[in-house]
């Protein structure tokens, strides 16, 4: 997209009743991303969130290439407030960890016990940065909150395929008469034995 084509789309931004920032993650669809990185984020003590491993993907080709995703699981059991969190919000997170690990052919270890140290995750996930991965995100609105919408997240491996080989005429071979004669034919006469 052109700084033109940007301008053409700020027409009908009004500054008196819009916000400045508007984020738009990536729209439902599937995507080959490669594993750019991910960390473990802690809240301040005056942030309200819970923990959680931040996984980003870059978007390889298509209309969006060079775009990321921003994936967040977190496995706290209890909200900052204390209340619990949902049983479905936990099996999700650990079924979409669970898979993330298959598709990049790490062997999952985690103990259930395991899975809020998100440092042993970082340390899992870090070496497969680079990998190739289908990426396959549906986006559902958000009643209670608009602005940020339900991103459910499922992958797929890659099947890459071998360039296929140049096709090239084969070298025209030249006769050159050899003082060495080639006994490597089926047909073997007398006269090229040495003895």
């Amino acid at each position: 997209m052109s700084l033109q084509d940007i301008m053409k789309d700020l027409e009908s931004f009004d500054p008196a009743k819009d916000k400045v920032q508007t984020f738009s993650g990536l729209p439902t669809g599937n995507y080959k991303v490669a594993l750019e990185g991910v960390a473990y984020q802690i809240p301040n003590t005056d942030q309200n969130f819970n923990p959680y491993n931040k996984i980003v993907f870059e978007v390889l080709d298509g209309d969006y290439a060079g775009r990321k995703e921003n994936m967040q699981l977190g496995f706290e059991e209890k909200t900052p407030s204390g209340k619990p969190v949902p049983d479905f919000a936990l099996d999700k997170n650990a079924r979409t960890l669970i898979k993330l690990y298959y598709v990049l052919g790490i062997k999952f270890t985690l103990e259930a016990s395991e899975f809020v140290d998100g440092n042993k995750i970082v340390d899992q996930l870090t070496p497969a940065v680079g990998t190739k991965l289908l990426l396959n995100l549906n986006v559902r609105p958000n009643k209670k909150n608009p602005d940020y919408p339900y991103r459910n997240y499922d992958f797929d491996k890659i099947e890459e395929s071998e360039p296929a080989a140049a096709v090239t005429e084969p070298a025209k071979e030249t006769k050159e008469e050899s003082p060495i004669k080639d006994t490597t034919k089926d047909d073997v006469d007398d006269d090229d034995l040495p003895f």
